[in-house]
């Protein structure tokens, strides 16, 4: 497990070897950090991670010609991917690499691109557990990342490329529908008034949430094995405070910016709501383990976000502040040391099955 710890000191080295009085380069330090978190992706061996064995054998199966009705080949743009990767090597350890390259250039672009403080987001990214995600269930992971490329292309005004893009995601993984919320989210000017209808929507949809899964798995055949999988149990206890916890940090920022205390530019606020939703229903479904597999990687499209909320959230409050930068530095040291909590807590749980750490070699 040791190498699940010693990430959070070398992306801290990248940061001081790259942003100090003699080189300043975010594109440097974004190139360093995941060029080093693609490595470890790339060299693991197919036991690090409940799917990955699966990924390969899927891979081998595409680009024999295999069947397009299993489960997973269904996904036309993972057999695509396979089919091209195979033409390069038919090795099973290509696809871990190439899925592994892939999502770190997806990552770090990403963050290169929206965080409002690329440190804080890296570091969230390994700790709220994000990481460890990857490295498990890769298809859905890159259909993740494709959906918040297309948020960015959206808010950049590139409606075209970020239906293009969100297109492609549901090639991967049929989840990535979750894209048609976050567009929603995106074309708002958001508000309190609106929050408030929102969450009123949200926890109604809590309510009828069996029957939606119950539907959903009825009309998609392909998922219904999530109907009796239950996997809750690493998710009970103290958590739950913490998803408390970072339910009122959101409604401290959505209050202040009612009152005129801070101001959130309207991508800010796309970014909050986004999140909020995760955290929302995160609490909502927290004591149901009905369906939890399929609950929980829906709920990823949304969690992700919160390493590019928690940043926002740091700069709204240290701005209040008469010493800015110190105080940023403080409040975002109180919530890393929150979620590495939540980080080694899953990580002593083994989830998503990616402890030990073993190199393909």
């Amino acid at each position: 497990m040791q190498i699940y710890i010693i990430i959070f000191p070398i992306i801290l080295f990248f940061y001081i070897l790259t942003m100090n009085c003699v080189v300043n380069s975010k594109k440097l330090f974004v190139i360093l950090s995941f060029g080093f978190l693609g490595i470890i992706s790339v060299f693991r061996a197919n036991t690090v991670g409940t799917d990955v064995y699966s990924y390969q054998q899927i891979f081998l199966s595409n680009i024999q010609g295999g069947n397009l009705g299993d489960l997973q080949t269904k996904s036309i743009g993972y057999y695509l991917f396979s089919r091209t990767i195979g033409m390069i090597s038919k090795n099973p350890q290509a696809i871990t690499i190439a899925g592994s390259i892939l999502v770190s250039l997806l990552i770090g672009n990403f963050i290169y691109k929206n965080s409002e403080q690329v440190l804080f987001s890296t570091l969230l990214f390994v700790s709220m557990y994000f990481f460890a995600d990857s490295l498990n269930g890769m298809r859905q992971f890159i259909a993740i990342l494709l959906v918040l490329s297309a948020h960015y292309l959206l808010i950049s005004g590139k409606k075209i490329q970020a239906l293009l893009i969100l297109g492609i995601a549901l090639s991967f993984h049929l989840t990535a529908i979750i894209g048609v919320f976050i567009f929603f989210v995106d074309k708002i000017r958001w508000n309190l008034k609106k929050l408030s209808f929102l969450s009123v929507i949200l926890i109604s949809i809590g309510g009828a949430y069996e029957w939606i899964f119950n539907w959903f798995t009825n009309h998609i055949s392909s998922y219904s094995l999530y109907a009796s999988f239950n996997d809750g149990t690493s998710e009970k206890g103290k958590l739950i405070f913490i998803f408390l916890l970072f339910l009122v940090t959101i409604l401290a920022i959505v209050i202040l910016n009612h009152n005129g205390k801070i101001s959130l530019s309207r991508n800010e606020y796309s970014v909050l709501v986004i999140y909020y939703t995760g955290v929302l229903f995160s609490i909502i479904f927290f004591y149901n383990t009905f369906m939890f597999q399929l609950l929980r990687r829906l709920l990823l499209y949304f969690n992700i976000f919160g390493i590019l909320y928690f940043p926002i959230f740091c700069n709204k409050i240290s701005s209040l502040t008469k010493n800015p930068k110190i105080i940023n530095n403080i409040v975002f040291i109180i919530l890393f040391g929150i979620s590495l909590y939540t980080y080694f807590t899953s990580l002593n749980n083994n989830m998503n099955g990616i402890v030990p750490y073993i190199p393909f070699f």
